[in-house]
């Protein structure tokens, strides 16, 4: 059977790894981002592509205004709305008892749909500028965060009286349901960092290959995600040493539980052997004479058999093989309550 210790010690060192690869991901896509080049939207960028063996640049940062490819996206709810990823969100505000008879808050969401059209960006400051495709841009990191919320209503649950009084009596009753439209607007100002390439005579936004690096998509500058990616990555590595620290504890202790079943065994082979040495004698001396002993060579707990071993570290001389055996753990000297490491056979003449 797998010990407790070993199966704290196995989810702590999973834990430790876990955590280790989030510090590690998030330090290696801020360091990533750093060395990113900045390019601008333009002609020039073409140029530099065409220019090139291989017309792409592994890992860069662009910016430009959002644009869609085709018709865009129309809001449920605000008409002049319009954007290239729509997304609905309807969720159940619910109240629910617990088993201490305190009512606690809960949110289920029952519906989350995002919708999105072919988009592309483009340098607002340039006439002329050439537009830049964003593949798969739902992919992309920090995008949510860039949504637009055009619509976000509570609407209270209006059933019944009788229903309510059900649903209380049974602790679990339906506050009521919140609808919330969230768009990527046009002409949403946007830094993408990811693969620029040109392709059939394309610019491309794309998700990088560069192992470590993240694709993104945000209304944030360059700086600040560098700053929230070094702060996450110092949590997580505070997270891994605490873990390794508690790791480290368990082991410790497991060993040290361990090692003292190993002295505790030595122990008893060493009752063990005296036993059967004891045994022995007083068969040997109940032979010679009578098998009486003087009152103060007797066991202080049986009374009857001799004195036979000696309790280091205190020095007594106190105890028969039987009762040295049957002490409880941790075994104590009877007579000064000393811990006992170590029993040694001898013979009082």
């Amino acid at each position: 059977m797998i010990e407790g210790e070993l199966i704290a010690l196995g989810v702590d060192i999973l834990l430790t790894y876990l955590f280790y690869e989030l510090y590690k991901s998030n330090t290696q896509s801020a360091n990533k981002l750093k060395k990113a080049p900045q390019c601008e939207l333009n002609n020039e960028l073409v140029q530099k592509l065409q220019g090139q063996e291989s017309p792409h640049l592994a890992y860069a940062c662009i910016e430009g205004t959002v644009h869609a490819t085709s018709t865009p996206l129309q809001s449920h709810y605000r008409t002049e709305d319009q954007g290239v990823i729509h997304r609905i969100i309807k969720s159940e505000h619910r109240s629910k008892k617990s088993g201490g008879g305190f009512w606690a808050d809960d949110v289920k969401t029952i519906i989350d749909h995002t919708y999105d059209v072919p988009m592309f960006i483009k340098n607002p400051e340039i006439a002329m500028s050439p537009e830049m495709l964003v593949i798969s841009p739902l992919e992309a990191n920090y995008l949510q965060e860039s949504f637009y919320t055009t619509y976000d209503k509570f609407v209270p649950n209006e059933s019944g009286a009788l229903s309510k009084l059900i649903d209380r009596w049974w602790g679990d009753t339906v506050k009521g349901y919140q609808e919330t439209e969230q768009m990527l607007k046009i002409g949403t100002h946007l830094l993408g960092v990811g693969e620029i390439c040109l392709e059939d005579g394309k610019l491309k936004l794309k998700p990088p290959r560069v192992q470590g690096a993240k694709y993104i998509l945000s209304t944030l500058g360059k700086n600040e995600i560098i700053k929230r990616l070094e702060k996450r990555g110092t949590i997580f590595k505070v997270i891994t040493g605490l873990c390794s620290a508690v790791g480290l504890a368990l082991l410790i202790f497991y060993l040290r539980k361990k090692y003292k079943q190993w002295l505790e065994s030595q122990e008893y082979e060493e009752i063990r052997r005296a036993r059967q040495t004891s045994t022995t004698t007083r068969q040997r001396d109940n032979g010679d004479d009578d098998g009486s002993a003087p009152d103060s060579q007797l066991c202080v707990v049986c009374l009857s058999n001799p004195r036979e071993l000696v309790l280091l570290e205190c020095g007594h001389i106190c105890l028969c093989a039987d009762c040295a055996e049957q002490l409880p753990r941790p075994r104590k000297c009877p007579v000064c309550r000393q811990t006992i490491t170590r029993i040694i056979p001898t013979f009082i003449s």
